[in-house]
């Protein structure tokens, strides 16, 4: 089996690399595993939705290029279906035995995937989810570890519990969200850039 993760943007924080190294050198006895960390494109926060389908686009372009020729390609995207971990390892052992034994996981920047790169792709996969309470902190990074697509939170307030604006994207490499308050009983959580 060979197995590839295609991701923009890269991870800089020692205990996410030393993360993936980990389990890629548990994964070494089962299967090839080959990671292409890409170049991100510069995204400010005001970005017109034309300046954001080019980056997509550039970003788009690197990803095909990046892509074994006649692998199975699995997007992560917001709207795929969710898989738990038995049914991705049912997956992998159909692709082992039946479609040529090559899968490529393919994971865009802050913006997504670009409509080239989902055409390329057969299935479309979202991760798990979790699930932080109060006075509670967990860390993730986007890839590679953790596939993060959407950070969502509740805010709890004298008035009550209000639900956040998400922050989505087809998998972040970001590892840092804060949630801020944009109006009256009105919270998003947002990235922290640094």
């Amino acid at each position: 089996m060979q197995i590839q993760i295609v991701c923009v943007g890269k991870l800089k924080e020692k205990y996410w690399t030393g993360g993936v190294e980990e389990y890629a050198k548990r994964l070494g006895a089962y299967a090839k595993l080959d990671i292409r960390e890409l170049p991100d494109e510069k995204t400010p926060d005001s970005m017109s939705p034309a300046e954001e389908d080019q980056v997509r686009a550039r970003e788009g372009e690197r990803i095909l290029g990046a892509l074994w020729d006649g692998a199975h390609v699995v997007a992560l995207a917001i709207d795929g279906e969710t898989w738990s971990s038995e049914q991705l390892a049912a997956h992998l052992d159909k692709q082992a035995v039946y479609g040529g034994g090559s899968v490529s996981f393919v994971i865009g920047g802050s913006l997504g995937l670009s409509p080239a790169v989902l055409k390329r792709a057969s299935i479309f996969c979202s991760d798990d989810l979790y699930s932080v309470q109060r006075d509670e902190t967990w860390r993730a990074s986007g890839r590679g570890v953790c596939l993060l697509t959407r950070i969502t939170a509740t805010v709890r307030t004298p008035s009550g519990n209000i639900a956040a604006e998400p922050y989505t994207s087809s998998g972040t490499s970001y590892s840092r969200f804060a949630i801020i308050q944009v109006g009256e009983n009105r919270f998003q959580v947002t990235r922290i850039v640094s």
